[in-house]
């Protein structure tokens, strides 16, 4: 009885080890270091991260292929300086994504789409907040205005008040 388990946990043990062997291996190729690029840029300072966004704005003209239009979407997206702007980030990570010359990782990919998506809900909360802004000066204006006139109210008040 125990040699048969012992057979058995055996046989169990070559089958797990071959179903291992057999598992299909990424074929991937090497995907470019767009993480390593995006932490490079979340670690470096306002001139480095502007310097970044420089350089990859000129990597894109000469060269405007899927991995220097996601360079450049990473660079605008990465907050703290001049040129950020999550909305064109966020869109040209996605035609870094959506371009039919790109074979990218899944690792890569999956990246790349979470980032736009962040990028996306940034811009349309920073769109918020200028609405909100407008909103704002527009009542602190209406405020005033009425305020000019309750004190010509006042004014008149007192004038007829004070008339013999």
């Amino acid at each position: 009885m125990r040699a048969g388990g012992g057979l058995a946990a055996i046989i169990l043990l070559a089958t797990l080890a071959g179903c291992a062997a057999l598992q299909p291996q990424s074929t991937d190729p090497a995907p470019p270091d767009l993480v390593a690029y995006a932490e490079q840029l979340a670690a470096a300072n306002t001139d480095r991260r502007e310097a970044a966004l420089n350089a990859a704005r000129e990597q894109w003209r000469e060269q405007p292929d899927p991995v220097s239009i996601a360079r450049l979407g990473l660079a605008e997206g990465q907050w703290g300086h001049p040129g950020a702007d999550a909305a064109a980030a966020a869109d040209h990570i996605e035609q870094a994504l959506n371009d039919p010359a790109a074979d990218w990782a899944p690792s890569v990919r999956g990246f790349l789409s979470v980032r736009a998506a962040t990028l996306r809900h940034i811009a349309s909360l920073e769109q918020a907040q200028r609405d909100a802004r407008g909103e704002r000066d527009e009542l602190a204006e209406a405020l005033d205005e009425a305020r000019r006139k309750l004190d010509a109210i006042t004014n008149i008040e007192r004038d007829l008040g004070e008339a013999p």
